[in-house]
């Protein structure tokens, strides 16, 4: 049954490659070549001897469409970056840079609680080594340790910025700066 299904799962993969193959092939036998290109490095067309004419078709400019020009935006790395930004838009410089502030102090907390519970298991891991009992003061160095690298990550769970609170930053960006875009 199972043997089954994965041939039918494998059969439908090659199914849609070979139809997107052949949508692809037949995408790029309808766009025409331009024959008066210029060859890289030089500023003359290229040889019209050996390139197919094909006809060109003029569009009119009244039948050409509307469309905002094409523009790139500019992708979001951290809050760092996002607050580096903003800097020049008065009401959405203040919530990047709170953003971006509560996001260091998170990682400062995990950071430390991840050392410090690392060390104390360390250290309780090093005593059971050396003596070879398990004592009260081992398990609780230990449990302590776990559960402070524990407690520090909840907490940075809890208080760091999540991807809603940057798309919100962004967004408010972007309905205000259609010409600067951001993207995350």
């Amino acid at each position: 049954m199972i043997r089954r299904g994965l041939a039918v799962s494998i059969a439908s993969l090659v199914i849609l490659s070979l139809a997107q193959a052949a949508l692809a092939w037949a995408d790029e036998g309808a766009a025409p070549i331009p024959t008066d290109v210029a060859t890289p490095g030089t500023d003359k067309p290229s040889d019209k001897k050996t390139a197919t004419a094909t006809p060109a078709v003029a569009v009119p400019a009244s039948a050409a469409p509307s469309c905002p020009p094409a523009y790139a935006p500019v992708y979001i790395e951290d809050w760092g970056r996002l607050a580096r930004l903003t800097q020049t838009d008065p009401l959405i410089a203040p919530k990047a840079d709170f953003w971006a502030a509560r996001q260091v102090q998170a990682n400062w907390v995990v950071g430390t609680g991840l050392i410090l519970g690392g060390g104390a298991v360390a250290l309780g891991t090093m005593e059971w080594l050396t003596t070879g009992e398990l004592s009260r003061t081992v398990k609780s160095s230990m449990v302590g340790g776990v559960g402070a690298a524990l407690v520090s990550f909840l907490a940075y769970l809890a208080f760091a910025p999540d991807r809603d609170d940057l798309l919100t930053v962004i967004n408010q960006w972007n309905l205000r700066h259609p010409d600067l875009r951001l993207a995350p």
